[in-house]
């Protein structure tokens, strides 16, 4: 029998990308919702701690939908074809890419994105020559994280050090990330880091593309980055040193060569 999820663990999740967490939290409810009270009670735990994520905000709209028709049974059914909706989205996705890409054999990328993951996969499937060098995406090493996903699936993977991004690139055939947000401007929110590939992208003449599902696009125009635990860069205070480490931030719309949807 596989181990229930805890959603405590899905909260302070620092390290799985946001359509990650939404498959975790699917898990999580299909273990967990025989009762009304107890799904309110978990709908409001995850709204506090990741609202920040766009594509939580709608899976949880879908579901206090059911909740507010008290309806447990429909509420099933959607958990359980929840899973099936979503590989049809990733091969959406690629559909949708292939021939912008079908060309290219090496990649690079950063942090860690179940949307990739997947997209990557039905990729390599079509060209075993395929390579994604991924950024090890520090402070949370979610590349390295990324990485070692990418290899259980057979597909040659080449981690690097943020720093070396720039080196790489220019040998890369694209940049390919993921997104977090998708906001109202046409600006994408995603890892720390993919701005600096996408400035780097223009300097090569590179493109720099963007894989999401539709369900990350949000009507909000701004994005303010949170500061996090600054003990995740410099574990002692010391006098005259600010430590800043932020997770997340925007990318003009005008670095962006192509956004590919689902839809």
């Amino acid at each position: 029998m596989a181990k229930k999820i805890a959603l405590k663990s899905i909260l302070t999740d620092k390290v799985s990308g946001s359509s990650e967490l939404v498959v975790k939290i699917n898990e999580y409810f299909l273990s967990n919702h025989q009762s009304i009270k107890k799904l309110e009670s978990d709908i409001e735990s995850i709204k506090k701690s990741l609202s920040t994520f766009e594509v939580v905000n709608s899976y949880v709209g879908k579901i206090e939908k059911y909740i507010k028709r008290k309806d447990l049974d429909g509420l099933e059914s959607f958990l359980k074809d929840f899973p099936a909706k979503k590989d049809k989205a990733y091969r959406n996705i690629y559909a949708n890419a292939e021939k912008f890409i079908s060309g290219f054999n090496t990649v690079l990328t950063l942090s860690n994105s179940k949307t990739l993951l997947e997209v990557f996969k039905i990729w390599s499937a079509k060209n075993r020559r395929l390579k994604i060098i991924v950024c090890e995406s520090r402070p949370k090493n979610e590349g390295v994280i990324f990485a070692k996903a990418l290899a259980k699936k057979n597909i040659k993977v080449d981690l690097i050090t943020d720093a070396s991004m720039s080196n790489h690139i220019a040998n890369a055939d694209a940049v390919i990330i993921g997104a977090d947000i998708i906001l109202k401007n046409g600006n994408v929110v995603n890892k720390t880091g993919s701005k600096n590939a996408a400035i780097i992208c223009k300097h090569f003449s590179k493109p720099f593309y963007v894989f999401t599902t539709m369900d990350k696009f949000t009507n909000k125009s701004t994005f303010k980055p949170e500061q996090e635990n600054s003990g995740e860069i410099l574990n002692k205070r010391y006098n005259n040193i600010d430590a800043n480490n932020t997770y997340f931030e925007e990318i003009d719309k005008s670095l962006i060569t192509n956004i590919f949807t689902d839809d």
